[in-house]
């Protein structure tokens, strides 16, 4: 009797033990999927940032030509005004 207590017993201690083990490793998986998919997300953001610069730098550029046919026109226009006064 006494050997089946201890066969018990060791069974039990054994399965304890893998289950510790097992429980471990799936808490590093969790944790190494966790990192992973943070670092993923933050290089997305970063790419995105990136294109949002890069869009907002042709939008000025394109802005500051707009702009500056805006001021030729203007000129011009002023300047038929300033005709059109004088005839």
């Amino acid at each position: 009797m006494r050997d089946i207590e201890r066969w018990i017993t060791v069974v039990v201690g054994v399965l304890g033990i893998v289950g510790v083990i097992d429980a471990g490793i799936q808490r590093y998986s969790r944790a190494t999927k966790t990192r992973y998919a943070a670092e993923r997300d933050f290089e997305h953001l970063r790419r995105n940032q990136e294109q949002l610069k890069q869009s907002i730098a042709v939008i000025m550029e394109e802005n500051d030509a707009l702009n500056a046919e805006v001021i030729k026109i203007r000129t011009q226009l002023e300047t038929l005004i300033a005709i059109q006064r004088e005839r």
